[in-house]
């Protein structure tokens, strides 16, 4: 009889820690259930040996989303250490790249003052703890080689399930406020300048704006993309009164301001996870889609029964597990 093989594929052992992360070159994963058991150095975050009262850990992911969650892990670092917590968010001199799907041609240019500018963006729209450190730095190196760097990246989807059981779910109070000014704002991938997966944009920008396109006759619509300023993005996110996008440039800055969403995404966790617990995530469009009204209405009660339970009696899984229940019978019902 053939030896059963074991099922526990989290354990994969190579040269060097990195369990947040993908297994790059040089990483290995290890069990890390029992968070813990587990010292802080083994999730990527180190101490920094010229200040014993910080502690500093690096990314190479500088988008909206991941800057605002990675600052909401350096929060929670520092909360339960006592100690300054600092981002090192790394990129290249510059990038530079076309619009995929759009009919201009001019080459766009990322250089690392743009990228600064991203960073500076985010922590001028929330309320962050002094006990947050954040700085930017540029390697002059190849864009494929960037990954062999032991970066600790919380922020792949391969370990949405862990930080959020570590750390709990990602989001930043906001300065400005959340309002409804009856428009829907909408993110595709048109003018993006690099591909995105078909887990996060399973309809494509083209499916996309055929959905939009007929809404278009009832709603204004407000697009935004990576194109935009700062400003006009969390200006828009802030005012909609429903988002719709693929998983991407502003899911968690519309979760921060509690707003309604559709999310195309083949992936409902990590959807749910960087969009609100709310969310009606679909990885196709059907013709409920097209009652608004409802759903809007739908979303809004169940972010107030969040916000309650924020404020008056904590949250925890049992919480999230009734906000899932709920968000699935507001879809059976449309």
């Amino acid at each position: 009889m053939a030896k059963r093989q074991s099922n526990r594929r989290w354990i994969r052992e190579k040269t060097s820690t990195n369990i947040f992360g993908n297994t790059a070159e040089g990483q290995k994963l290890k069990d890390f259930r029992n968070w813990n058991e587990l010292d802080f150095s083994e999730l990527g975050v180190h101490q920094n040996p010229k200040d014993e009262n910080e502690l500093f850990f690096a990314l190479d992911g500088i988008g909206y989303g991941d800057i605002i969650q990675s600052i909401f892990y350096a929060e929670k670092i520092s909360k339960m250490t006592g100690k300054y917590c600092k981002i090192v968010y790394v990129t290249l001199p510059e990038i530079r790249g076309h619009q995929l799907h759009s009919s201009a041609t001019k080459e766009v240019v990322l250089t690392y003052e743009d990228e600064k500018r991203i960073v500076q963006n985010v922590v001028d729209e929330y309320n962050i703890s002094e006990k947050v450190r954040i700085c930017v730095v540029k390697v002059p190196i190849k864009k494929h080689s960037i990954l062999k760097f032991n970066f600790t990246p919380m922020i792949r989807p391969q370990r949405i399930l862990a930080g959020n059981h570590f750390f709990g779910s990602p989001t930043l109070e906001p300065k400005r406020p959340s309002e409804d000014k009856g428009y829907i704002a909408v993110w595709t991938t048109e003018h993006n300048l690099t591909p995105v997966e078909e887990r996060r944009d399973p309809i494509g920008w083209e499916g996309m704006n055929k959905y939009i396109s007929q809404l278009e006759r009832i709603y204004k619509i407000k697009r935004i993309s990576y194109r935009d300023s700062g400003e006009k993005i969390f200006n828009t996110i802030s005012g909609a009164k429903l988002c719709i996008g693929y998983q991407g440039i502003g899911n968690l800055i519309s979760k921060t301001f509690h707003k309604p969403i559709i999310v195309f995404s083949k992936n409902e966790y990590i959807g749910r996870t960087v969009s609100g617990h709310w969310a009606i995530i679909v990885d196709e469009f059907t013709d409920y889609l097209l009652d608004i009204e409802k759903i809007v209405r739908m979303q809004n009660e169940l972010i107030g029964t969040y916000k309650n339970f924020k404020e008056h009696v904590g949250f925890n899984k049992k919480h999230l597990e009734y906000l899932g229940t709920q968000n699935e019978n507001i879809q059976r019902s449309l």
